[in-house]
């Protein structure tokens, strides 16, 4: 049940989508913050990290906390908020072409990305989407199944542009007591 009733940050990266496709760089948000209803963030220390000189130009992402395991890609826990750049969200509204069309880097990182097709995405991609139509659209499938964390994980991991970097360095067993942002 909880695990498969995580279709609502697929719906959101639809609305982002449809907010930033059109929009110059400029004029999107310096960052994007995915957090909990229950999240508190210090948003100065936020700003601080995210905003540093030497990440305004790349795509860089933030989470208050990753797990790393050897089994899975690293994904963020929720709770602890995830925090996006704007240029990694640039990136991830623009359109992707694997047919040869507006070669770049990128994009053929991200086509290479596609054809691995670890969870299933290719099977919703079309000439022109962007990583943000893509995961809107796998999780929008009869038979997605896949907790939010690891969705938005695995979509930044693997298609954001950027390193996914952690905000905290708090071993696992001492999260407990670990207030983010203080």
């Amino acid at each position: 049940g909880w695990y498969c009733a995580q279709r609502r940050p697929g719906r959101a990266l639809g609305w982002l989508q449809a907010m930033y496709q059109d929009t110059k760089k400029t004029t999107m948000p310096d960052i994007l913050a995915i957090v909990d209803d229950d999240t508190s963030v210090d948003i100065d220390a936020v700003k601080e990290f995210m905003l540093q000189a030497e990440n305004q130009d790349l795509p860089f992402v933030g989470a208050g906390y990753i797990f790393w395991n050897k089994y899975y890609h690293p994904f963020p826990y929720g709770g602890y908020g995830i925090f996006i750049n704007k240029a990694a969200m640039h990136q991830m509204t623009q359109p992707i072409f694997c047919d040869g069309r507006g070669w770049s880097e990128i994009m053929d990182t991200i086509c290479s990305r596609l054809r691995e097709d670890h969870v299933g995405e290719l099977q919703v991609f079309q000439q022109g989407d962007s990583v943000f139509d893509i995961f809107f659209k796998f999780s929008a499938l009869k038979e997605f199944c896949m907790h939010s964390d690891l969705l938005i994980g695995y979509m930044l991991h693997y298609y954001s542009g950027g390193e996914l970097t952690s905000m905290i360095d708090t071993p696992w067993e001492d999260l407990k007591s670990c207030s983010v942002g203080s």
